[in-house]
């Protein structure tokens, strides 16, 4: 029986399936709060976990790029989206220049908010956010490009 202390308990794969729980929960109340079953006051959970759902996304690439999850929970990597996109992008991620300008472009307006907890805690005040359904596709195409990093390759 394998020692416990021998298992990877943050692989790659499993950073990536938790990005997509929160993405899940993030479209059902996107959808939810859009066509009136669901009145939020504010929209920051629905921020919160497409932007949670982004950073797993990014870690899971890293962690398959072997990273540790112990450096990406440092203050180096934490929370900040735009950190783990440049490290990302040196380690090879890519979709297309498009998309991966695309991508950018929503981390940028993410990045500030999230490392500051801003979708977590009240801070009032105007805040430029992206619109949800640019966001989801953004995060689509980056879980594409991360996707075949992180699955087994299947038997031949």
């Amino acid at each position: 029986m394998a020692d416990p202390a021998d298992i990877d308990r943050q692989p790659p794969l499993g950073f990536f399936n938790y990005a997509g729980s929160f993405l899940d929960a993030a479209r059902h109340l996107a959808l939810a709060a859009d066509t009136g079953e669901l009145r939020l006051r504010f929209d920051a959970p629905i921020y919160f976990l497409y932007s949670h759902a982004l950073e797993l996304a990014l870690k899971a690439f890293l962690r398959a790029k072997g990273y540790a999850a112990q450096c990406l929970a440092s203050r180096e990597f934490g929370h900040k989206l735009g950190v783990l996109w440049r490290e990302c992008t040196k380690e090879g991620l890519s979709t297309d220049p498009v998309n991966d300008a695309f991508i950018e472009a929503m981390i940028d307006v993410l990045d500030p908010l999230a490392a500051a907890y801003e979708f977590r805690y009240l801070k009032i005040g105007p805040k430029q956010v992206p619109q949800l359904d640019e966001l989801e596709l953004a995060i689509g195409w980056l879980r594409a490009a991360v996707e075949p990093f992180v699955r087994p390759a299947a038997p031949t």
